[in-house]
């Protein structure tokens, strides 16, 4: 099996197409992954006319996110917060394909298409997620370096060498930031 192609079918996937309804355009990228963090960004033409995507953001297992500024983006040193209007936290079960089976417990915000071009042209992307009770978790969205992945996995007891990073790389939110970047430009 090539590790590599599943992971790029489990990561950063894309898709599009039009709602029979309103003949709406859309654009999705799902399961982009900041270490614990999940994230779904979405647009359609309505969004896009008013310069707004929407970006499905909490921790990979069950967890209550918090209220109000319960999401920050750290886009290479500046700190942006985002509000969410949703009450209580929404809970999905997304198949990975290839019997991998990932919880996602998330809230919506909207957030401005500057801000997205802005995090997928960076060099350091850091997402925050804000949690019930006072608590909250962290997570990369951007490429990382041997000497950071070293220390991250050091609790671990486990090798990590600069190929391993590399892979880790392809497969980094920021990449699916990008993709969606070029899909946000044609769906105008």
């Amino acid at each position: 099996m090539d590790i590599e192609k599943v992971a790029r079918q489990m990561y950063n996937v894309p898709s599009s197409g039009e709602n029979k309804f309103d003949e709406n355009k859309f654009i999705r990228m799902s399961n982009l992954r900041c270490h614990s963090v999940l994230m779904e960004l979405y647009q359609d033409t309505s969004l896009a006319s008013h310069g707004l995507v929407l970006v499905k953001a909490g921790p990979n297992y069950i967890e209550n996110v918090a209220r109000g500024n319960a999401l920050s983006f750290k886009i290479d040193g500046e700190v942006i917060p985002f509000r969410t209007n949703d009450y209580t936290t929404d809970y999905d079960s997304i198949y990975l394909g290839h019997g991998v089976d990932l919880k996602f417990s998330n809230k919506t915000f909207s957030i401005s298409e500057d801000i997205i071009r802005k995090a997928a042209a960076s060099n350091e992307f850091l997402v925050k997620v804000n949690l019930l009770g006072n608590e909250y978790i962290e997570g990369k969205c951007s490429h990382s370096t041997l000497k950071e992945a070293q220390l991250d996995s050091k609790d671990l007891n486990i090798t990590v060498q600069q190929k391993d990073v590399d892979f880790a790389n392809r497969i980094a939110a920021i990449e699916g930031f990008k993709v969606f970047v070029d899909m946000m430009d044609t769906l105008k």
